[in-house]
């Protein structure tokens, strides 16, 4: 079989090459390189696969650079090309407002710890101003720190495992926090255990709503990230109106049926649409050399102190004039 596949490519390239020279002859071309004329050949040849592996690689663009080389391990021989996002439709649409319910439950319970705060300090007293803020920062602390292993397992296929256990584990701790006295509870409850679900279900849900927008991710992202607004004026609004009637308990019971039914909704309703990626390593480190990714997390981690300590500031000094009056 190779020596035929052999003979047809040699007797191919001399037709080849006698017909250029006929035309040079005529003056009706230029003449051609010998390696062109090969090629001409080979084209003409049909049903017979040549190797081309060599040239194809030599006039790949090489891959400097880390997200160059991360989105090249994203498709791998094995995975089937899902083609581009389809930016838009129902499917599309119903992830980014199931996105919006997540941020909900994650950050709108997160905006809503000044509340939390006030009442841990001065009707449950289980701490100091200082003591009980730790609970808020740990909280958001993990939720990031989560989101480097939930996101490289949503990557590898298992968004609704991931996203499913963060749901339970947040439910629970929810749950918990309804029967805590105590500020170690009240830690493990809703720093330590609610910080590990929201982070197991937030970056996965970012992640997952990305892949269906290009030209509208931008509004895409807005609809989502308005859930930690929406979630801001629910969870307050529930405790104002259910803490002097129904208590504490009951109080944060009822937040944990909402997050229950919009957890469920978002399990039952959110579609991966990228193949899973098994190759890879767990932690991108080499991604931290590169200057604008690093630049990116100083921002983001000067941005996010801003936003905190000014909403902070602003918490204690409407206390303290409210003390002073």
């Amino acid at each position: 079989m190779t020596s035929n596949r052999a003979g047809g490519t040699s007797m191919a390239t001399t037709d080849v090459a006698s017909t250029m020279e006929e035309k040079n002859d005529l003056g009706l071309t230029e003449s051609m390189p010998e390696r062109d004329i090969e090629a001409s050949a080979a084209d003409d040849m049909v049903g017979e696969p040549l190797e081309t592996t060599k040239t194809s690689a030599s006039r790949r663009p090489q891959l400097t650079t880390t997200l160059s080389r991360t989105l090249s391990r994203v498709r791998t021989v094995d995975t089937l090309d899902p083609g581009p996002p389809p930016d838009g439709g129902v499917v599309a649409w119903t992830q980014a407002v199931l996105t919006h319910l997540v941020i909900f439950n994650t950050w709108g319970f997160i905006n809503s710890f000044g509340l939390f705060q006030s009442y841990y300090v001065d009707n449950m007293k289980i701490g100091t101003p200082s003591a009980v803020a730790w609970i808020g920062a740990i909280q958001v602390w993990i939720l990031f720190n989560m989101g480097t292993f939930s996101g490289r397992a949503t990557d590898a296929g298992f968004f609704k495992l991931t996203f499913t256990l963060g749901a339970a584990i947040a439910v629970f701790g929810m749950f918990m926090l309804s029967l805590c006295t105590k500020y170690w509870q009240v830690f493990l409850a809703q720093g330590v255990c609610m910080g590990i679900g929201f982070g197991l279900v937030f970056v996965p849900s970012i992640a997952l709503v990305s892949t269906y927008f290009l030209k509208n991710r931008s509004i895409a992202f807005g609809i989502s990230v308005t859930g930690a607004a929406t979630g801001g004026l629910v969870f307050p609004a529930i405790a104002r109106e259910l803490l002097p009637t129904a208590g504490f308990p009951w109080t944060v019971r009822t937040m944990g049926f909402v997050e229950m039914v919009c957890f469920v909704v978002c399990i039952l309703f959110m579609k991966p649409r990228l193949p899973p990626r098994k190759t890879g390593p767990l932690v991108e480190w080499t991604a931290f050399t590169e200057l604008p990714y690093s630049l990116y997390l100083l921002c983001g981690f000067f941005f996010f102190w801003s936003v905190y300590i000014g909403t902070l500031q602003c918490i204690i000094r409407k206390e303290t004039n409210a003390d002073l009056s």
